[in-house]
């Protein structure tokens, strides 16, 4: 039997065979499908794919909003290019309360930035979304393509989500990345094929920008990182100013085998305001000091509450319960005397 998402899974085949697949889903009506949206070209590409076999109301179309961390126009951009309403979600802390939180960067390993910021997001609201709507079959859509990267290369296009299937709640869930098997090349083409243009940042067919995402990113090459910092001198100052709160460099290379830090001012090598950035310390600082009391006091406060059931199921263990002719010790009265 031909596997649709192995060996050959990029094969027209097998790109054809997923999509009858996701398609003969929607003749359910109780099935969804979540465009996750960033405003990026593989993003775009994706649910304009989307739209030509999904039902136009079976579509849900969510953006993680990052705020000023995002590039600027990215909201603009979705309205004018998606014939959806657009769900806009916002993670619990932003990325610079997050990195000020961990004392650290997130890394191309260490990609907690998608997963905490936005993957988690979007799963929270499609667990809610669907339970309250009464959908019975999900589908998580991402702009993922497999030329990307090797680690994307080996990802499965089309697979149950275990993290939101949950069959006692007749909940079924996949994901599935529309654009996987689509180069670089056709991404663009694709986007013009319907009549739209990419974002701004990446000029024409990406000889701007390669990528949009954050606007400084830790993926990104120094291109884009120097674009980011020139679009956005704000944002630059502010993770120059973050790195010395945390002491922790955003970048870093390697030397005899041993890491070596390399600060954002250094990778992207623009000058920069040291007045500016020795302003921000202060409010970088305090803001930290901030963040970490609520989170010793959210965690003080969940170990009470742990201490208190713990407390109540040991008195629950312990307590005999007594019949009116149980005796006293103490008294010589029974419960029914006393009564």
């Amino acid at each position: 039997m031909f596997d649709i998402c192995g060996e050959n899974k990029l094969s027209d085949f097998a790109v054809e065979a997923r999509a009858s697949l996701v398609v003969d889903y929607a003749k359910n009506r109780k099935a969804i499908y979540v465009c996750s949206h960033s405003g990026g070209k593989d993003s775009q590409a994706q649910y304009i794919e989307m739209c030509k076999i999904i039902p136009h109301d079976q579509i849900i179309v969510v953006h993680v909003h990052l705020g000023e961390y995002e590039h600027d126009g990215v909201i603009e951009h979705f309205k004018a290019t998606i014939n959806h309403e657009l769900v806009v979600l916002e993670p619990m802390h932003t990325l610079g309360d997050a990195i000020l939180l961990r004392g650290m960067f997130p890394s191309a390993k260490m990609r907690w930035c998608t997963s905490g910021l936005k993957t988690a997001t979007i799963n929270k609201y499609i667990r809610r979304m669907m339970d309250e709507n009464g959908y019975t079959v999900g589908f998580n859509c991402v702009g993922i393509r497999a030329e990307e990267s090797p680690g994307r290369a080996l990802k499965t296009p089309l697979v149950i989500n275990n993290n939101l299937n949950a069959p006692t709640k007749n909940r079924e869930v996949y994901d599935w990345y529309p654009v996987y098997a689509h180069s670089t090349d056709e991404v663009f083409d694709t986007i013009e094929a319907a009549g739209q243009a990419p974002h701004p940042m990446y000029g024409n067919r990406g000889d701007k920008n390669t990528r949009l995402s954050c606007a400084l990113c830790i993926l990104s090459n120094k291109n884009d990182l120097t674009n980011g910092a020139i679009a956005k001198p704000e944002l630059y100052h502010h993770y120059i100013a973050l790195e010395r709160v945390i002491d922790h460099t955003m970048f870093v290379r390697q030397k005899n085998k041993q890491p070596v830090p390399v600060s954002i001012s250094e990778k992207v090598g623009i000058e920069f305001d040291e007045l500016e950035v020795q302003r921000l310390i202060p409010e970088l600082t305090k803001r930290r000091e901030e963040l970490l009391a609520e989170k010793a006091a959210k965690e003080a406060a969940k170990e009470a509450a742990k201490a208190e059931k713990n407390k109540a199921k040991r008195t629950k263990k312990t307590h005999r319960k007594r019949d009116m002719d149980t005796i006293d010790l103490f008294t010589g009265e029974t419960e029914r005397e006393v009564a």
